[in-house]
């Protein structure tokens, strides 16, 4: 099962929606998430591009099994004062192989990199 928890907040006249969506299955899926605010968003950015995720108010990616992806994106629109709204929903999900040389599956296996500690140990 794929789910999702949302949480959004307004700050300085700028919606800010952050999403966890969790894959329960034993295989990948590709989840497609849209926006359900009514107006703009605005996605995260690349220098000037918007990543690649992305496109206008839907967010496509892929789920590894027992993961949970972070998704967020900003608005001007102010959130409707419904109890229980949420600022997302699912559209689709589909189960995607994990073949090794898909470029999106070897990214999302990749753990986060840092430089060495040792590496700044001189710099002042």
């Amino acid at each position: 099962m794929v789910s999702i928890e949302s949480d959004a907040s307004r700050r300085d006249g700028v919606t800010l929606v952050s999403v966890r969506v969790s894959n329960t299955r034993r295989t990948p899926q590709r989840v497609t998430l849209r926006s359900t605010l009514e107006g703009p968003i605005w996605p995260p950015r690349t220098g000037v591009v918007d990543t690649p995720d992305w496109d206008d108010d839907t967010w496509t990616g892929t789920i590894l099994p027992g993961r949970t992806r972070g998704v967020g994106f900003a608005s001007p629109v102010t959130l409707p004062d419904v109890p229980g709204h949420r600022p997302v929903e699912v559209t689709a999900t589909q189960r995607v192989s994990l073949d090794e040389t898909d470029p999106e599956a070897v990214v999302a296996k990749l753990g986060g990199w840092e430089p060495p500690a040792e590496l700044f140990a001189g710099e002042s």
